[in-house]
């Protein structure tokens, strides 16, 4: 049998082991985000920048009897340089900094791989750097053109940042028929051992590689409606969670609901601060790289009825000190994201629900403010605001007064879809509905003629207070 033929046989496993990493079938279905792409990107980087330089040293150390395998090693020297320079391309292109990419640490796995390549070279046979070759070309001519296809159209990011994957892609299933020719002229036993064995290590490094890629989300809220539905989009975007909310029996149906992904729940209210403390320690553990902040209380009346101290401290504290909590887990990971589930009432002042919109007006500023502080980091903030949700927070009181207006109501699904595109399209702010996006650019601009409009709903709104709340 040719040796090549050995070599693909003899790593079978190893090569299994890679290609079942649930990111790759995470990426062919469709569930992944801009942020994953980042994330292989980076990655990518650290170990592609010292493909030459791993090529070089193996050719340095050729013995007299390997002589003949400099000039195929010159020829993939030619080939690879330059191409860490396409990835910090790809990254500035999805809209990056293509500097602060480069001067992040790569991941353990990444590191170890690329670790164990110059020991192999160095102190070993470097013979074995040709076990890289395999893994690397072999991997990205049978995995990179559809790949690059599936990310291009679920991101709509550009061609530009699509280079690595497409030129590389292409260049390695060329390559692949030369490699195969190379392995078939090695004789000596030694060194086809010395292929096979660093073939082996590196498919399992590299799968771990794809595995240490991040998606982990914590959902706030998870108990109530659009919590509920954002933990199922989270999960069919093969996200891992951690789900929190108040009702123990809902947070149980809900995870019996999802498959396919890791999935615990804890219960607490947000507003205490052991509660908090419990969660933050959990996302630590946990490991997570996106914190959903939905959840949130409600109250529709006359603002002399409202418990102003406890919707404030459950919509406004709660998420501010719970984001600072699990903020130094989130800063650990590759591409830590903060998502806060607002409203349009924090663009427009409505009548009957003064302080709730005071709230959302609130975190909408926080939103704001975090991304702008955070900008010189990986951190990435996105505040998306639904409009009207058919949710249990809504009472009939509140179903027939949005009737009465003729007011847009959507299903939790639609708020949970809207916020996922958000993620994976790394927008900072999305109000949802076009005519309340309108609405609250009119109110920041000319509010007058919002006043003018609100005071004459003013009647019908009121006459759906609750009786004891009439003003």
């Amino acid at each position: 049998m040719p040796f090549y033929d050995t070599l693909v046989a003899e790593t079978a496993a190893e090569r299994d082991y890679l290609l079942s990493a649930p990111i790759i079938s995470d990426v062919m279905e469709g569930r992944f985000s801009l942020n994953t792409y980042l994330a292989f990107l980076h990655q990518a980087y650290h170990h592609v920048r010292h493909t030459t330089a791993l090529l070089a040293a193996a050719r340095e150390r050729l013995s007299p009897a390997q002589q003949w395998l400099n000039a195929p090693l010159a020829a993939y020297i030619e080939e690879e340089a330059g191409h860490e320079a396409w990835i910090l391309d790809d990254i500035e292109a999805c809209g990056e900094d293509r500097d602060a990419w480069a001067a992040r640490p790569p991941g353990f796995a990444t590191e170890m791989m690329v670790a164990y390549l110059y020991d192999t070279v160095q102190r070993g046979n470097p013979a074995g750097i040709f076990g890289m070759v395999l893994v690397l070309e072999g991997t990205s001519s049978n995995l990179a053109p559809a790949v690059a296809a599936i990310v291009q159209e679920r991101l709509g990011v550009p061609d530009s940042a699509m280079t690595y994957l497409t030129t590389h892609g292409e260049l390695d299933q060329t390559h692949i028929a030369h490699f195969e020719s190379v392995m078939n002229r090695i004789e000596n036993p030694t060194d086809r051992a010395a292929i096979v064995h660093a073939a082996r290590r590196v498919y399992r490094l590299y799968g771990d590689v794809y595995r240490a890629i991040p998606a982990e989300a914590t959902v706030t809220g998870a108990s109530g409606g659009i919590g509920s539905a954002l933990a199922r989009a989270f999960a069919e975007h093969g996200h891992a969670l951690l789900l929190q909310g108040r009702d123990a029996s809902r947070l149980r149906v809900l995870q019996s609901s999802i498959t396919g992904v890791e999935c615990d729940f804890i219960v607490g209210d947000l507003s205490d601060a052991d509660e908090r403390h419990r969660m933050a320690e959990a996302a630590g553990a946990f490991a997570v790289d996106t914190l959903c902040n939905n959840a949130g209380i409600n109250h529709f009346g006359a603002f002399a009825g409202c418990d102003v101290a406890r919707l404030i401290d459950v919509n406004v504290t709660a998420t501010l000190a719970l984001t600072q909590a699990v903020l130094p887990q989130l800063m650990s990971t590759e591409a830590p994201r903060v998502a806060i589930i607002g409203s349009a009432f924090g663009s427009i002042g409505f009548p009957g629900y003064t302080t709730y919109c005071a709230s959302k007006f609130a975190l909408r500023g926080f939103a704001e403010s975090l991304a702008r502080e955070y900008a010189d980091t990986p951190l990435r903030v996105s505040y998306i605001s639904p409009r009207a949700t058919a949710t249990s927070m809504n009472d009939d009181r509140v179903n027939a007064l949005n009737e009465a207006l003729g007011t847009a109501t959507d299903a939790p699904e639609v708020v949970a879809r809207e916020v996922l595109q958000c993620l994976e399209r790394d927008r900072r702010r999305q109000q949802i509905g076009r005519t309340e996006s309108l609405q609250g650019s009119l109110n920041a601009v000319v509010p007058a003629i919002v006043d003018r409009a609100l005071r004459g709903k003013l009647s019908t709104i009121k006459k759906y207070f609750p009786e004891n709340e009439h003003v």
